[in-house]
């Protein structure tokens, strides 16, 4: 009997082993939140990680969603690959950005696991944790998926680099930056404060949003509420965010934008909250650029946008941005500015944020920012950056910068009650606004004359003979004005920077053949026009080759 009792307890042994060993193991069927890291000890080919869901990139590394056969897959090649939650079906999580010393106060509020330094993964089975985090803590909802796709560090670069590029100046851009009004900003940030708190769930956020509406309108903007709801402790609320329009003359599809949050929080937030720079310094600067730019007219579209339930993890650019993606619209750049008005010294920079495939837009805001204004400017790619509005950009796939007065914080009043415009340095707010302006006007391009040409379009074709092969580029417009007696070709292998004219003279068709070419190459292309006072239109929408062999 005792031998048979032994086999027994021996086969349950062995079978609670398998069964352990089954459940350590993910299911077919499971999905798996990963972190893969960006330094990889191996080479990774891009097939291995292509259809991989993204769900946040940080500055070492990519939160993602894989199957158990892509995470099988990624352990095969020797990737570098660690299990976050093996099974994140139903669950939200939260990209908390905190300090060190904050992490003993988050830790009882939920789950809890730091990723990189200051950048925590978060979840939690309810929503009572948002009353309990540290005021100081920002955070970013994670969406469920991205637009974004995985890519490896070749090497490793410096995270902050200073740049002093300098384009000539625009005469229209030049006068707009001189429209800047210090007592406009000073206004509109009292005006703000006035509101005593701006927390999203309360009726004087949307007093407030109301408030920056019927600016827009008063100036002849066009001007929209832009609905979505939230649920805050089991209960669902309604906001809206501002958005402003000036529609482009010459290609309006290219939509510009800049924009900022205007809700606040503060260790009172449904009592006090007065925000003054977060976020009323961004919001003010975003008024005063619609106010003068609204006298203008620009080939492109420009929006402005205030968006509410920023501090509750970027809710209402989230919302603004998955729909702009399921229109399909043509977002070429958006400016984020989240407080541009604490000056911690005497001559402060001003730190801008962007990540790898935003660094084109953040170069061309130092440049214009050296041409047009004396801040001075520390660029940073910084994708662990994610604590406002431009992150949700970033998720779609668009281009985005964020304008902040100092990245880490340094503001001793940051979501606090004492968070009051007395406390701000409007001389260097000021300075910002003029720098937002000028990027977002020489992106939006002021209407030239002669008119630029539209309707670029650009297709190629691989040409082979015995020895040789090399790619043809058909480019072809349309222009409707009269004056305009010929055209000017530009050519780049970078999109958006340093275009070369490739025509010795101005071409007289509507068409042009780009000869010649290398044909692994992606070659982008914009045409400008010529009247007969020998005058050049500003460059059209920018086009690829569209490859067709």
């Amino acid at each position: 009997m005792r031998l048979q009792s032994h086999s027994i307890l021996k086969r349950i042994i062995l079978l609670s082993l398998v069964l352990f060993a089954f459940s350590a193991v993910p299911r077919s069927s499971d999905r798996i939140l990963v972190k893969i890291d960006k330094n990889q000890r191996v080479n990774i080919d891009e097939s291995v990680v292509q259809d991989v869901t993204v769900i946040q990139e940080l500055d070492s590394c990519w939160i993602a969603e894989v199957s158990s056969e892509q995470y099988a897959t990624l352990q095969q090649v020797g990737a570098t690959c660690e299990i976050l939650d093996p099974l994140p079906a139903a669950k939200v999580y939260y990209l908390l950005l905190a300090a060190s010393d904050q992490i003993h106060a988050i830790e009882p509020l939920g789950h809890l696991t730091v990723i990189e330094d200051q950048a925590c993964l978060f979840w939690t089975e309810g929503e009572d944790f948002w009353d309990l985090l540290p005021a100081q803590i920002q955070v970013k909802r994670l969406p469920e998926r991205t637009a974004q796709r995985i890519t490896f560090a070749t090497e490793k670069q410096e995270p902050v680099v200073r740049l002093q590029e300098e384009t000539l100046p625009n005469a229209k851009v030049l006068q707009m930056v001189g429209e800047v009004a210090k007592s406009n900003l000073s206004a509109y940030i009292q005006d703000l404060q006035n509101f005593q708190t701006r927390r999203a769930a309360t009726t004087s956020l949307e007093a407030a949003g109301t408030y920056v509406y019927d600016f827009f309108r008063a100036r002849g903007i066009s001007a929209e509420y832009d609905p979505f709801t939230f649920s805050y402790q089991g209960i669902t609320y309604a906001t809206r965010n501002i958005v402003g329009s000036i529609q482009g003359k010459t290609v309006p599809e290219q939509i510009v934008i800049i924009g900022a949050h205007y809700d606040s929080t503060s260790d009172q937030p449904f009592t006090l909250a007065p925000g003054a720079d977060d976020n009323a310094s961004g919001s003010a600067a975003v008024m005063e650029i619609a106010r003068i730019m609204s006298n203008y007219s620009f080939d492109y579209t420009v929006r402005f946008i205030c968006f509410s339930a920023e501090e509750l993890g970027l809710l209402g650019s989230r919302h603004y941005t998955q729909e702009d993606a399921r229109k399909g619209e043509t977002i070429l750049g958006m400016i984020d500015l989240d407080m541009i008005g604490y000056a911690a010294k005497v001559n402060e920079d001003l730190d801008l944020i962007a990540n790898n495939p935003s660094e084109w837009l953040a170069n061309l805001f130092v440049s214009c920012t050296g041409t047009y204004t004396t801040v001075s400017v520390l660029k940073a790619i910084r994708p662990a950056a994610a604590g406002s509005d431009h992150s949700s950009f970033w998720d779609q796939g668009y281009s985005a910068v964020m304008g902040i007065e100092a990245y880490p914080l340094v503001n001793p009043y940051y979501h606090r009650t004492t968070d009051t415009l007395a406390t701000l340095n409007m001389d260097f707010a000021a300075s910002v606004t003029q720098a937002a302006l000028a990027t977002a006007a020489t992106l939006a391009r002021p209407v030239s004359t002669p008119l630029s040409p539209t309707n670029v379009a650009a297709h190629s074709v691989i040409v082979r003979s015995l020895f040789s092969r090399f790619k043809t580029v058909l480019l072809s417009w349309k222009s409707t004005d009269p004056t305009v007696i010929g055209f000017n070709l530009y050519r780049s292998t970078t999109p958006y920077v340093n275009f070369q004219r490739i025509n010795s003279a101005p071409v007289k068709t509507s068409d042009y053949t780009d000869r010649f070419l290398e044909p692994n190459r992606s070659y982008y292309y914009v045409v400008t026009a010529v009247d007969g006072q020998g005058r050049e239109s500003n460059y059209s929408n920018e086009v690829r080759d569209d490859q067709k062999n």
